[in-house]
């Protein structure tokens, strides 16, 4: 069912004591169900990263059939799956943003505007900068890129900075990182002007590359689905059911 690989999608067996408690949750809820999300996740396993959106793709009508009150309670265990290990990993704020984007309550409303330019979310922007730039293969294109489009914001002019050069692309800065940080960057993100939010885009597409790597992807994705943007079509073209 299609809630059964929403589960699967979110289970995580590099953390022995993490997926029990996820398997536990899941026989909890439903017998049938645990069953179903553990064989996909097992069939997942062998599949290529850049399947993974695309079968949420597929699945995302069943789900939006579900009623409120149906799509409130998947949401609400897709938050306790998630929180089964106590830590949110890049693969569960993916499927989590983009679950939130399509069956959330409050999808698609206007979302108060707190900050006219992103000047004024420079940790929260830097974060995101660093983020997409671990996917990046080559990181002399990718910082020649990145200042090629920041030299058509002058707006941005903080980017430029020696500074900023020496961090960027420091792994050490993401060891450990927890994406509930991520998450509370986004929301204060969303509530960006719609006019600065394409700003970020064009930043993030120049770190990304014309090629990203699936993981890459899946991160522009849920980043879009989090600040309520579109996502580009290059991003959307990433993703392909022909490698499965």
């Amino acid at each position: 069912s299609a809630c059964a690989l929403a589960f699967a999608l979110l289970l995580d067996d590099t953390q022995s004591d993490g997926f029990t408690a996820q398997c536990a949750l899941l026989d909890q809820w439903d017998v049938t169900l645990a069953a179903q999300s553990r064989q996909l996740f097992e069939t997942l396993k062998n599949c290529d990263l850049s399947i993974r959106m695309p079968l949420l793709d597929i699945a995302a009508p069943a789900l939006k059939s579900l009623s409120p009150q149906e799509r409130l309670d998947l949401l609400t265990k897709v938050e306790q799956l998630i929180a089964a290990d106590q830590k949110i990993t890049q693969a569960e704020f993916v499927i989590q943003a983009v679950l939130d984007r399509r069956l959330a309550p409050n999808a698609g409303r206007n979302v108060p505007v707190r900050y006219t330019k992103l000047a004024q979310l420079k940790p929260q922007v830097n974060l995101l900068i660093n983020l997409m730039a671990q996917f990046s293969f080559d990181k002399k294109q990718m910082r020649a890129a990145l200042q090629a489009t920041v030299k058509t914001l002058p707006e941005l002019d903080w980017l430029a900075d020696g500074k900023f050069e020496e961090e960027l692309v420091n792994a050490n800065k993401l060891i450990g990182l927890d994406f509930f940080a991520v998450r509370f960057a986004l929301r204060q993100l969303n509530q960006l002007t719609p006019l600065a939010k394409p700003q970020l885009i064009r930043l993030l597409l120049a770190v990304a590359g014309s090629a990203p790597a699936p993981e890459a992807a899946d991160l522009f994705r849920a980043i879009c689905a989090a600040i309520d943007s579109p996502m580009p079509e290059g991003i959307g073209q990433t993703y392909s059911l022909a490698d499965a």
